[in-house]
């Protein structure tokens, strides 16, 4: 029987911090439209894979490698089969060096890293709430 799992996280960054776009000293004002993490956990009992997208421009792998881990661990799957994309979005948090002069946002990558942790260990518990529902 195969097993699935979702969940959903909004991942915002705080005003005032460093937004993607090409120019290098550009903040945000405010939130117009929430940015989201999605994740759907797939099991057939045997092998598990975890799809993670992200509203960001894009994930360096020095932020997806520690997060890999962590979201595996959480799951209880290996690292190797969660799999994490940016949904590519010029408007978010700045993770990007897109020139010399682009600040990273490291605080909001320490934040990233527990939403998607948190993303990870509540798509695996819902995978087995919906199994134990189907089994009713």
């Amino acid at each position: 029987m195969m097993q699935a799992g979702v969940a959903r996280r909004v991942i915002n960054n705080k005003t005032g911090r460093p937004v993607q776009g090409a120019s290098v000293d550009n903040v945000a004002d405010s939130i117009r439209d929430n940015c989201e993490a999605n994740a759907l956990l797939l099991s057939n009992g045997a092998k598990s894979v975890l799809f993670v997208s992200c509203d960001v421009a894009g994930l360096e792998a020095d932020i997806v490698k520690p997060a890999r881990e962590a979201m595996g661990k959480a799951a209880g799957i290996p690292a190797r089969n969660v799999i994490i994309a940016g949904t590519h979005m010029h408007s978010g948090p700045s993770l990007i060096r897109t020139n010399y002069l682009k600040a990273i946002d490291r605080e909001y990558i320490e934040r990233l890293h527990k939403w998607l942790v948190e993303l990870a260990q509540e798509s695996f518990r819902l995978s087995w709430f919906w199994l134990a529902l189907a089994r009713r």
